[in-house]
């Protein structure tokens, strides 16, 4: 099972960094509400897909609503972290990932008075440094346009636990992950109806034809690696091995610098690549240890 775990794990790495590096180049040209609303719809393919082969079983009243809560702080959390990659570099947008399980901790705390070790208080305070450091500008200040990432990336820490709880209480990953989607979709949907024009839609410059096509054609592909990676995290979630999970998320920030810096020749300051390093280190102490 470890090496089944671990090959899951891993494919949730790499497609959902693939969709995250592909998601900037859509993001920046047609904006936080076509292209969530293009990419969200779109990921739910491969778990209909999944659905009309394998079929669904398990889904109770409270796995429904699980999954539905969590599709819910889902699309949410994309919607406003593609508001951040509108302006600025994947690669410090898709780092403040790492701040999700550093959330979980202390909501963990607050909420329900678990104690906390001195490794996860300490990576707790390095991952809260780096996220300053990969935040600042080249004159060492927080750059507002970062704070809806950072609100996004909360809103996707609370999305796994109720994911995790669904898959594992149906004993089944399609149809939670095909509810999850679907109303991840709807949200975005509703972002585009209610704020595409109030902020500013209207002045996203015109798109020749053929570029049209090329965007739509990557929102496609980032949609379809989106709900892949949504499969692959459901099985390591119905194997109940989050630790490997966790270890092997926690690295997807590096491998997306790795691609950002390929594709969009990403440039990071010294104090942010300082942050960089920090985060992931931070992360991947909390998942490990």
């Amino acid at each position: 099972m470890f090496w089944y775990a671990t090959a899951f794990a891993v494919a949730t790495m790499l497609f959902l960094a693939l969709d995250d590096v592909i998601s900037k180049r859509v993001a920046e040209h047609l904006g936080t509400y076509k292209s969530s609303m293009i990419i969200l719809g779109v990921a739910m393919l491969p778990p209909i897909v999944a659905v009309a082969i394998f079929g669904a079983g398990g889904l109770t009243a409270q796995v429904f609503g699980l999954a539905a809560i969590g599709g819910i702080f889902l699309g949410a959390g994309y919607v406003l972290i593609y508001k951040s990659l509108e302006s600025e570099q994947v690669t410090n947008t898709m780092a403040l990932y790492e701040i999700s399980p550093a959330v979980l901790i202390i909501a963990g705390v607050f909420l329900f008075g678990e104690p906390i070790d001195a490794i996860e208080a300490a990576s707790i305070l390095v991952i809260a440094i780096g996220a300053f450091l990969i935040t600042t500008n080249e004159k060492f200040r927080f750059k507002s346009a970062f704070l809806p990432a950072i609100a996004g990336n909360v809103l996707l820490a609370v999305y796994s636990p109720f994911m995790a709880l669904a898959i594992q209480d149906s004993h089944d990953i399609m149809g939670p992950i095909l509810i999850a989607w679907a109303l991840s979709f709807i949200v975005s949907l509703a972002a585009f109806m209610l704020f595409f024009e109030r902020h500013g839609g209207h002045r996203i410059k015109r798109i020749s034809g053929k570029t049209m096509r090329s965007l739509l054609g990557w929102g496609v592909l980032a949609g379809i690696f989106d709900g892949l990676g949504g499969i692959a995290f459901g099985a390591v979630a119905l194997l109940n091995v989050l630790v490997i999970g966790g270890a092997m998320e926690a690295l997807v920030p590096g491998l997306i610098g790795v691609l950002g810096r390929i594709f969009y020749k990403d440039r990071l300051t010294v104090p942010q690549l300082i942050g960089f390093v920090v985060m992931i280190a931070g992360a991947t102490a909390i998942s490990v240890f």
